[in-house]
């Protein structure tokens, strides 16, 4: 057993910030959307990986947020709900997350 831990950041992103999609001139800058920016595996595993958790990642404010306040609300705000998953097997792996406002 692998006692190894990765980890995959997943937030909005352009394809020239995305781990998955990376390209660069003028496409760069255009929007991918969420995706994986930053990951510590190899780059041949990071798709795999996030398509067993993408369906996990649902993730909503509360339904009664200020409209207003959606974009003023940060991770750190204590009215901001945060979202923890597990997957106990994926291909071998456990996965652990949370999921925030960002």
């Amino acid at each position: 057993m692998s006692n190894k831990v990765d980890q995959i950041y997943v937030t909005h992103c352009t394809y020239g910030s995305s781990a998955i999609e990376r390209r660069t001139g003028e496409n760069a800058d255009n929007v991918l959307g969420y995706s994986v920016r930053a990951s510590s595996l190899d780059k041949r595993h990071i798709r795999k990986v996030y398509q067993k958790v993408d369906r996990s990642l649902t993730y909503q404010l509360y339904d009664d947020t200020p409209g207003d306040q959606v974009t003023i609300l940060t991770a750190l705000s204590k009215k901001v709900p945060r979202r923890l998953i597990v997957i106990p097997e994926s291909d071998g792996r456990q996965l652990v997350g949370q999921i925030c406002h960002r």
